[in-house]
């Protein structure tokens, strides 16, 4: 592939018409290095880019397991696997806030110097959680949070603080990998990239738990910290190598640069049509503005907050099962069975969230009527239908009981118990549906700020759902399963209700 005149792009700031012919022949000898904006996705090109991701998640799933294996051929098994998950769970819940970096690349990237203000931000962030997971492991604070919150004996304490003292780089490179993979699913749709990052993340993964149990190597928490940071790595590495080869070359050094190359691409457009529409005008102005830190933090902010409650409210629906059960332990019992199982038939929608900014042009976002806007509108009503269906193939059959006593080996007593509860799940669906539709657009729009009522609405649903079942005399996981299929229901429907208005009323620049 040439690239000789992406590769000038890189050198000083040139002049807007010479940055732009440069642009074109790029265009023109890649094809589609960069979107083609009369281009119309088939459900073929869709349902590859979905899938795509969706198994990579789940190939991630796997890897867990992986380490788990590993663990289980070393010595002090039971301690290395208590301590090594309870520090992964601490160190994934303050990293968190880095789920918002797939969105920030994918939406928010237009030049070099956009990724180097999310760059810093990344590496100011990363070094607060590291700070943060330091004086966990050395200081009291630690000792508030792992003995007595988590009440964690002392050595299995000591092992905890140890794990987690070694993991304190791996926010970085989880930030690193995240941000990119929003780059690269934005500038060209390289998701063959991003499969071979996560495929790069797995492969790394077998050969540490590989070497370290044909070793032997010294303490049992080598393994599975070794595995943690050399599958991170591998993916951020080709994953920023991905970015390097595959978009730097095209894109431009700042902001100014890639606003001027747009206007002048649409000079024929202004000859041949009518006067530019205000959408057009979002286009131009606002998806190409410069990114500061303030900018970036209004836009990433809310998709915090979603995160925070979207966690919050599982562990709340334990707790309250646990408290009314009448078979103290037996609810929460049922209601593992019943989350991974039901995760399975719905938890791939949410890989859907980046079809808007990877597919439609943010001109294209206020018009419902554009081909693209379209086919994605029908995409995502075939997305509910097929979730919907592998539901009810899954939680409504006999099936389910296969898999819950002979794939997971549950007792009979727990599968029948999960049965209900199964079939409360399988309607979230719908809500998980609707909300993938709307966030995936709110992502792309920049209307982030829409999403943030959601949150509160989700927990606050969810919460007063679980008191009022309570004071009606129900209890167990059915309880516990509505309470959180009527959080998801609220959720979906105020970004339904708030979002149709952002749809319908596009911001105007002066």
């Amino acid at each position: 592939m040439q690239r000789g005149a992406g590769n000038e792009l890189s050198d000083a700031p040139q002049e807007p018409s010479k940055l732009l012919a440069q642009q074109l022949d790029a265009d023109e000898e890649t094809g589609k290095q960069t979107n083609d904006t009369n281009h119309v996705p088939s459900n073929r090109e869709l349902a590859l880019f979905v899938v795509s991701l969706a198994a990579n998640s789940m190939l991630f799933d796997g890897m867990e397991q992986l380490v788990n294996a590993g663990i289980a051929h070393g010595t002090e098994v039971q301690r290395t696997l208590a301590a090594f998950g309870l520090a992964v769970f601490i160190v994934r819940w303050c990293c968190g806030v880095f789920a918002v970096l797939e969105p920030v690349g994918l939406v928010l990237i237009h030049s070099r110097q956009c990724r180097a203000v999310a760059l810093r931000a990344i590496a100011t962030t990363a070094s607060a959680v590291a700070c943060t997971l330091i004086s966990l492991a050395v200081t009291p604070f630690g000792n508030a949070i792992i003995n007595n919150l988590h009440h964690a004996g002392a050595e299995l304490a000591h092992e905890t603080k140890t794990a987690l003292l070694y993991l304190c780089l791996w926010p970085l490179f989880d930030g690193l990998h995240r941000f990119h993979r929003g780059v690269l699913l934005k500038h060209g749709k390289h998701i063959g990239r991003v499969s071979a990052a996560s495929f790069a993340n797995a492969g790394a993964q077998v050969v540490a738990v590989t070497v370290c149990t044909t070793l032997q190597m010294g303490s049992p928490l080598t393994l599975p910290v070794f595995a943690a940071y050399a599958g991170v790595v591998a993916e951020a590495v080709v994953l920023i190598h991905g970015y390097y080869t595959l978009v730097q070359p095209f894109l431009a050094v700042n902001c100014d640069q890639t606003l001027e190359v747009q206007q002048q691409v649409s000079e024929g457009d202004k000859n041949a049509h009518d006067e530019p529409s205000q959408a057009h005008n979002v286009d131009q102005q606002d998806s190409f503005s410069t990114l500061t830190t303030k900018s970036l933090f209004q836009f990433a902010w809310p998709l915090a907050l979603v995160q925070l409650a979207q966690r919050a409210t599982r562990p709340f629906v334990n707790v309250i099962v646990n408290r009314t059960d009448t078979n103290q332990g037996f609810g929460v019992a049922v209601l593992a069975l019943v989350y991974p199982l039901a995760h399975v038939g719905y938890g791939w929608i949410n890989n859907a969230k980046p079809l808007f900014a990877s597919f439609a042009k943010p001109s294209e976002l206020y018009s419902s009527s554009t081909p693209t806007m379209q086919q994605l509108k029908k995409f995502f009503f075939k997305i509910a239908i097929s979730s919907i269906t592998l539901q009810m193939i899954l939680l409504w059959s006999p099936l389910k009981y296969i898999i819950l006593k002979t794939l997971l080996g549950a007792p009979a007593e727990l599968a029948h118990a999960a049965s209900t509860p199964l079939f409360i799940f399988s309607f979230i669906s719908l809500a998980v549906s609707c909300r993938t539709y709307f966030t995936s657009w709110a992502t792309a729009a920049k209307q982030t700020s829409a999403l943030a009522p959601s949150a509160f609405i989700r927990v606050g649903a969810t919460v007063l759902a679980g008191i009022l079942f309570t004071h009606l005399g129900f209890s167990g996981a059915s309880m516990g399963i509505t309470s959180l299929l009527v959080g998801f229901s609220f959720e979906a429907l105020s970004v339904f209700i708030i979002i149709s208005k952002r749809q319908a009323h596009p911001p105007s620049h002066s």
